[in-house]
């Protein structure tokens, strides 16, 4: 049967939750369901969205910056409640079952909320409560995180509160990522009281049914270039500039002075003051995997999209991971990799260009490819996970 989905996503600082979620809507379409993807954030151009996907584009909201203080609205302003009203007045408006009741969904995806996000709970909380409280729907609605959240102290009141909304709004959990590598509750205490609730799926990634211990054909490796990349966010500039005096010392080196380098500057305003033949600059590129794929290199930071991207393309990896006092999921992520000796280089600071230079004489000279085995199945397993809960509620 085809199934009625809307997914909720509220992007802050950089794109990823965004991304992820696409890559869901995306699945879940090529497999004849009905998806309605609800956007929060700042707009992005030219989003790989399956046209079948029904987009709507609430009031956007985004953080100024990285002390995730302040929210800007649209045209950069400081959000009002007006502004707000606003967008809880669009969002009322998806899904609105006394109006429309042939557009109640099967099952509803809001992603972070309630461990993140706890800002747009004046307009999560009406809509949720209007859907939970249809008499009419059977609509099941689930939370979906990424495979850890941000470490950082939280109040026992907040606690008390994301209890709450779990037990009041969501039926399942659904955890995207892999236990056996990281788990939920390396970032989180979890409750026993909705520990049942977690469903891990596996890490989403657009090559759905990536199979454990994947290596890439050796065909297509590109071994002469070397991609940095910080993905679409706000932040990025000091890695940019640390890769680029890595890269001005690799012209001395004998084994890597051949290589060209990738810069993928997302919304950084970067340019060296020199041009140079083995470098190469752009914003983006349209899929940055197949990229990995064809290089031998890459340096990043380490979020959750340009983890799965380096991971299963199997590309030799320097990672920067981003840290503030407020973001520390980076750091997380990167502290795991490290005790599972995956044979990347994690660095949590800034690091003098000779120790840039061995890591990627390491990794030039390495004959055998990173490979971290984990479960690479998060958009076939949640859309298995969907379709029998949903099978199961009309059955009952």
């Amino acid at each position: 049967m085809s199934m009625k989905i809307c997914i909720y996503v509220q992007h802050l600082l950089g794109s990823g939750h965004l991304y992820r979620m696409v890559h869901l809507a995306n699945y879940l379409v090529q497999h004849n369901h009905h998806v309605k993807l609800v956007s929060g954030g700042r707009k992005i151009q030219s989003l790989p969205l399956d046209e079948r996907v029904h987009f709507v584009q609430l009031l956007p909201i985004s953080v100024l910056d990285e002390t995730f203080a302040q929210y800007v609205g649209e045209e950069g302003q400081i959000v009002d409640e007006q502004y707000k009203a606003k967008r809880q007045k669009q969002l009322m408006a998806v899904c609105q079952s006394n109006v429309k009741p042939d557009i109640v969904p099967d099952i509803v995806i809001v992603e972070a909320f309630p461990f993140g996000r706890g800002y747009f709970s004046d307009e999560l909380v009406p809509w949720l409560t209007n859907l939970k409280n249809n008499q009419n729907s059977q609509t099941k609605i689930l939370c979906s995180v990424r495979d850890i959240l941000n470490p950082k102290p939280i109040s026992k009141a907040k606690v008390n509160k994301i209890n709450q909304y779990i037990d009041r709004f969501f039926d399942y959990i659904l955890v995207h990522g892999d236990p056996d590598f990281i788990p939920f509750e390396a970032a989180y205490n979890v409750s026993q009281e909705w520990q049942k609730k977690i469903v891990y799926t596996g890490y989403i990634h657009p090559q759905s049914r990536v199979p454990k211990n994947f290596i890439r054909p050796e065909n297509l490796i590109k071994k002469n270039q070397i991609v940095v990349s910080v993905g679409q966010g706000v932040v990025g500039e000091s890695l940019l500039q640390q890769a680029y005096l890595a890269f001005c010392e690799s012209q001395k080196h004998p084994d890597l002075s051949s290589y060209t380098w990738l810069f993928l500057t997302g919304k950084q305003s970067f340019l060296p003051s020199t041009p140079h033949k083995n470098l190469v600059i752009q914003d983006k590129v349209p899929d940055l995997f197949q990229l990995f794929c064809q290089s031998k290199i890459s340096i990043s930071q380490l979020g959750y999209n340009t983890f799965c991207d380096v991971v299963f393309s199997g590309i030799e990896a320097i990672f920067v991971p981003f840290i503030s006092d407020s973001e520390k999921e980076q750091w997380l992520r990167g502290q795991h990799l490290v005790q599972m000796n995956a044979k990347y280089h994690v660095w949590d600071k800034k690091k003098p260009s000779q120790e840039w230079l061995l890591a990627l004489e390491a990794c030039h000279f390495r004959d055998n490819k990173p490979q971290l085995n984990i479960d690479g199945n998060g958009m076939s397993r949640t859309l298995d996970f969907i379709e029998k809960l949903v099978s199961n509620n009309v059955m009952a």
